[in-house]
């Protein structure tokens, strides 16, 4: 009987070791899985808002140029109608 006992704590012990080892190794597998995971992810993020700041900001500068056109040709439309007005307004040659 104490022979028998003997050798069930000895697989008892000896199985013990054999599933720590086994959980060990499975956790650092997952571990090694989910860093792996969570790189590609920020990589595919980083894509992601590069592509969107990138056309963000040429909506930007599209928009940027639309105004500034705009306020180029009503301005040099105002100069051209106060140059137009010029003859217009000047006194005429004085009479004494």
């Amino acid at each position: 009987m104490a022979k028998v006992r003997n050798e069930l704590d000895n697989n008892s012990t000896a199985i013990a070791a054999r599933t720590s080892e086994t959980l060990l190794k499975l956790s650092q597998d997952l571990e090694k899985a989910a860093r792996e995971h969570l790189q590609s992810l920020l990589v595919s993020m980083g894509s992601q808002v590069t592509k969107t700041l990138e056309e963000r900001t040429a909506e930007i500068s599209r928009e940027f140029s639309v105004r500034l056109e705009g306020y180029t040709r009503s301005y040099l439309e105002f100069i051209g109608k106060s140059i137009a007005e010029i003859p217009k307004n000047s006194p005429g040659p004085s009479r004494e």
